[in-house]
């Protein structure tokens, strides 16, 4: 799943427009021709896979991993997933951090014809007034979350220690 989302960069703008309204069709098709959810999900899934932009990006899927198999599911490409990156520099590995891969699909921004794929998506906002942002920099900074710990580097331990603080 997730080498499907990463090879979407591969294909221009007007490809991953075919994708969508692609899947919008083939979703509206099984809907009204089968009765089950299996069959609905099979009957998608199968109209979906016979798209030319589609098998363009099962090759590319297939080209960074053969195992993958010669279909992709229609579903997978409206998810968000949370990758974890190898930690291969200094600053990845400080600030233990991940990466969120997006699909075609915006749930806060596109046009609610989708929202079929976003049925376990909701998003919540919450207001943190600047008055707090002193106490809540001292807190992560006596749980080590700081600008050094976050962005290690010379520079920022002569910062620290030029403030005083206990490096």
């Amino acid at each position: 799943m997730v080498a499907a989302l990463c090879n979407l960069t591969y294909l221009d703008g007007d490809a991953k427009q075919e994708i969508r309204k692609h899947l919008l069709t083939c979703y509206e098709k099984a809907k009204t021709n089968t009765t089950t959810p299996q069959a609905l999900d099979d009957m998608f899934t199968k109209q979906f896979n016979n798209h030319p932009s589609v098998r363009e990006l099962v090759r590319l899927v297939r080209k960074d991993n053969s195992s993958v198999g010669d279909s992709i599911r229609p579903r997978d490409l409206a998810d968000i997933v949370m990758v974890l990156p190898r930690r291969l520099d200094k600053r990845i590995a400080a600030q233990s951090g991940a990466f969120l891969v997006y699909g075609l699909f915006n749930p806060e921004s596109d046009e609610t014809k989708f929202n079929f794929l976003f049925e376990s998506f909701d998003t919540e906002e919450l207001y943190i007034s600047p008055k707090h942002k002193g106490g809540i920099m001292a807190e992560l900074n006596s749980i080590g979350v700081n600008k050094e710990t976050l962005f290690p580097s010379l520079e920022r331990t002569a910062d620290k220690i030029k403030a005083g603080q206990r490096v």
